[in-house]
């Protein structure tokens, strides 16, 4: 069986019919063999479940019939959330954080029309994977949704604020990153320890967050103090997905500030 929304496999989980990736819910005695739905890109939003004419159809029509605007806006609204969930292999309890979260957000009226649902979704979804510790960065959220990056950040920091979150962008574990990136780089245990600690080095000196243009540069820097440097910096910026002349330029502030800090230990050693 196929979902009528996304096309997608439908499984039955406790004895009733649903999407495995947008988890609409279908009830499978209530189909009909030919049924129409309305997309969910038209102007005529529906529920997205087909109410058949035989018997009880009826009295189920009534009830989509008498969703307020309101909750058909918040179902839309979840509907996203489970895209964006999925899109990154979210567990059960973190899929539930993004929905509630976007629930509380908008009880709050805090969107607005200039924010398009799967926006709305995908900064949620940003809060929520950074909250629960998933090894991705804000440039990876923003290539695999196809939504630009900054005003994922935007409206992700906003919306942390109002959720009473915001110390999410304040405080962070990088290691989970170092981590990914240096297994996809074959590096060993001692490689990432030292890239951690160059974060944190610098970090105590300028905050800048485990961003792929620091984070790249930092890597690079490990790298080309190696006894035997094999990795090139295309190579790396190629990973993190940034331009090669970003990691020299973020190379140069790394520099400055070790610099800074050398000649400060000095004046204090003197």
């Amino acid at each position: 069986m196929k979902c009528n929304e996304c096309e997608n496999n439908v499984v039955e989980i406790e004895a009733r019919w649903e999407c495995s990736y947008c988890g609409l819910i279908i009830e499978d005695n209530l189909i009909e063999e030919n049924p129409y739905i309305e997309n969910r890109t038209t102007k005529d939003k529906t529920l997205g479940s087909v109410v058949g004419f035989g018997k009880g159809g009826n009295r189920l029509r009534r009830i989509a019939n008498n969703v307020s605007p309101q909750e058909r806006a918040l179902i839309d609204g979840h509907y996203y959330c489970n895209m964006v969930a999925n899109e990154f292999n979210m567990t059960e309890t973190a899929k539930d954080a993004v929905k509630h979260y976007y629930s509380t957000l908008k009880n709050k009226h805090v969107f607005t029309s200039r924010m398009p649902l799967e926006l709305r979704a995908a900064a949620v979804g940003y809060i929520v994977l950074r909250e629960f510790g998933y090894a991705y960065t804000l440039r990876e959220v923003g290539t695999t949704l196809e939504i630009s990056k900054k005003k994922i950040s935007k409206l992700s920091r906003l919306y942390a604020r109002t959720l009473g979150k915001g110390h999410i962008f304040q405080h962070e574990n990088p290691y989970p990153l170092i981590e990914k990136f240096a297994l996809k780089l074959e590096k060993s245990r001692d490689f990432m320890n030292d890239v951690h600690r160059l974060y944190e080095h610098v970090n105590r000196v300028e905050f800048y967050g485990p961003t792929s243009p620091h984070l790249s540069a930092m890597f690079y820097v490990v790298e080309m103090n190696q006894p035997h440097p094999v990795v090139q910096r295309q190579e790396i910026a190629t990973l993190f997905g940034v331009r090669a002349a970003t990691i020299t330029d973020n190379v140069k502030q790394i520099k400055v500030i070790l610099m800074t800090e050398n000649i400060m230990e000095s004046v204090e050693n003197a």
